[in-house]
């Protein structure tokens, strides 16, 4: 599959300068979906999306790519794959 355009959703600086920021990424899940919330708002960019959603998380540390793949597949149609 040939990639024609990638959108940045947000930048590092805005998720650092957000107050859940920290937390998200210490592993509070909660922090992480409040940070994605806030962060990613315009959700219509995902409605028309299907597959699979595959986070690379590790077993404890960082939320943030697994909230955001959850954020994703709730606004589209894609399933969240483990």
């Amino acid at each position: 599959m040939k990639i024609a355009h990638v959108h940045r959703i947000s930048t590092i600086q805005k998720m650092k300068g957000n107050s859940n920021y920290n937390q998200a990424k210490k592993g509070n899940l909660e922090s992480a979906h409040k940070l994605v919330k806030e962060i990613v708002l315009d959700t219509e960019k995902f409605e028309k999306l299907q597959g699979l959603i595959c986070p690379v998380i590790k077993p404890s540390g960082n939320r943030i790519p697994l909230a955001l793949a959850q954020h994703i597949s709730a606004n589209s149609n894609t399933v969240l794959y483990d």
